[in-house]
């Protein structure tokens, strides 16, 4: 995965966001903020694929079929939608449903701050 090229295109919302400061929050999905990104579902899912493929630290336990992603317009208002993407996920013999909620067009105020990934 190539971090700099979701910089430009995505902002990290929700509990995941919550989870990269420190606190916890339980989570069932990535949510996310597109950025000058069309708001139609073959666009998004080709932003977050790669999310799917890219290497994961050797004891992470999932494993993404990158093959299964979808991706589905979630709703329509005038300038403002959200798609979701959805992959299937494996935890051992457990199959998952994985999903990636991208919201569109909506403004982001305060400006983002960069927030480093722990490591």
């Amino acid at each position: 995965m190539q971090p700099a090229r979701y910089v430009t295109t995505s902002v990290l919302k929700g509990g995941v966001l919550l989870a990269a400061s420190g606190n916890c929050h339980p989570t069932r999905d990535i949510d996310l903020s597109g950025i000058d990104v069309n708001n139609d579902a073959a666009t998004v899912l080709n932003l977050v694929r790669p999310v799917f493929t890219s290497r994961l630290p050797d004891d992470d336990v999932l494993i993404y079929q990158a093959d299964s992603a979808t991706a589905e317009v979630t709703s329509k208002e005038d300038n403002y939608s959200g798609v979701q993407v959805t992959a299937t996920t494996t935890l051992a013999s457990a199959r998952l449903t994985f999903h990636v909620d991208v919201s569109v067009g909506y403004p982001i105020y305060p400006p983002v701050p960069t927030i480093r990934k722990p490591s």
